[in-house]
């Protein structure tokens, strides 16, 4: 028996490495096959990190952008009380609304005019857009989706604010308003966006900056309209079940109007006060209704008390 355990993982070995071989010489160049490495090839790996660099840049700038508010809208709905996804949807709308008008109004040339044009060259709208480091994207796949896109906008000299900025931190502070141990993640996404948006010459600095001043102003506008977050409730259906069981327990007592104190839940020893909510309808002596207000404010002991009442506040002296 451990004979047959030796020759199966022998031949389980030999089968891998196989299949190792095939794989290696269908894929990988017969020179670079049987290389010889060497510690100062450690260089070229370097060099192939270090060509990534213009993907980790197009990600946060070319893709997570366009979809990430689409995400963020989803997980507000569900992880969210009811009614913020429609806050936060107004306050993205009007930011971005504010940050293209202002755009327009405050025409402001990128990076990319300095390195293409000059700095002595006057910036007219003629000119078409640039796609900046998006260009070596198009390069690396074989395609010009970026230079048609970029070359046909119409918001040529629209560097400043950075939506791209204002749009990664509003949902940033939406997230983290919801769940609240996001804000490491959500600091470091605005980080690797505010990197990509200048390693592409697509912005400066101060722009990435004025962005999100402008999300930070919708964030505060929208603060007196956000819904209360239950960091008990996990998701939308448990906002949904504490509604509803505290709309049940208010019908419960509107049925029940006379309600009777139960004396055998409280200490005989100790003094309560007890406040009694009443109505006042017009016409009523105010000065006599005080005066039997105080009166009924006593020291007593909770066996004697067989009163109905619609609220009660209960201060124990013993507290």
């Amino acid at each position: 028996m451990p004979v047959f355990f030796i020759e199966a993982s022998f031949l389980k070995n030999l089968q891998w490495k196989s299949f190792w071989l095939r794989f290696t010489k269908r894929f990988i160049p017969p020179r670079l096959h049987y290389y010889s490495w060497t510690i100062y090839d450690i260089q070229y790996v370097f060099l192939l990190i270090l060509g990534q660099v213009d993907l980790l840049a197009w990600l946060p700038y070319g893709v997570i952008h366009f979809t990430l508010p689409f995400l963020t809208s989803a997980g507000l709905w569900w992880y969210g009380p009811p009614g913020i996804l429609p806050v936060f949807s107004k306050s993205f709308g009007y930011m971005n609304l504010a940050g293209v008008l202002t755009q327009l109004v405050f025409p402001c040339s990128p990076p990319w005019y300095e390195y293409t044009y000059g700095m002595n060259t006057p910036a007219e709208y003629t000119m078409p857009g640039h796609p900046g480091g998006l260009a070596r994207i198009d390069k690396l796949f074989g395609t010009d989706t970026y230079t048609k896109t970029f070359s046909g906008s119409p918001m040529v000299f629209g560097a400043f604010p950075s939506l791209h900025s204002g749009c990664a931190i509003i949902q940033a502070l939406f997230i983290s308003h919801v769940i609240p141990k996001s804000k490491p993640f959500g600091f470091a996404y605005v980080m690797w966006i505010w990197w990509a948006c200048m390693y592409l010459t697509h912005h400066y600095m101060v722009d990435l900056v004025g962005g999100g001043f402008y999300a930070v102003v919708a964030f505060w506008c929208a603060w007196d309209y956000l819904p209360s977050v239950n960091k008990h409730c996990r998701n939308r259906w448990d906002y949904i079940k504490e509604k509803n069981s505290v709309l049940l327990t208010t019908d419960n007592i509107n049925d029940n109007d006379n309600l009777l104190f139960d004396s055998s839940k409280f200490n005989n020893n100790d003094e309560y006060e007890i406040e009694i909510a009443t109505t006042i309808s017009e016409g009523t002596d105010l000065a006599a209704l005080t005066n039997s207000e105080s009166s009924s404010k006593s020291n007593t002991s909770i066996d004697t008390i067989g009163q109905s009442f619609h609220e009660i506040k209960l201060h124990s002296s013993n507290l």
